[in-house]
């Protein structure tokens, strides 16, 4: 019997570290598992991010070229206007001018 009950504590205590050796598998497996993931998750974040640069880029360029079309065109139309006026204040002085009496 004292055989036996040394055996059964030895087989009790075989068992124990398997168990433990177990869960400790079971806790690097997580371990693992959790890594892979915040890699996916770092590795998707770090995507958005170059997407979301080329995309601000592209905004930027697209502003900037707008803007310069803009100017462009708010040039060419201020020119325009100031080209009427002058034609008409031309004609109205020509105009004055020759209905003045000569003197």
């Amino acid at each position: 019997t004292w055989e036996r009950e040394k055996a059964d504590q030895q087989a009790r205590r075989q068992r124990l570290r398997e168990i433990e050796e177990e869960l400790q598998q079971q806790k690097e497996a997580e371990r693992l598992r959790q890594q892979r993931e915040a890699e996916v998750v770092k590795e998707r974040d770090s995507q958005y991010d170059a997407q979301k640069s080329d995309i601000l880029e592209k905004l930027r360029a697209e502003e900037a070229r707008y803007v310069k079309r803009k100017q462009q065109l708010e040039t060419k139309w201020e020119k325009r206007y100031q080209d009427t006026v002058n034609e008409q204040r031309e004609a109205f002085r020509t105009e004055c001018a020759r209905w003045r009496p000569v003197t």
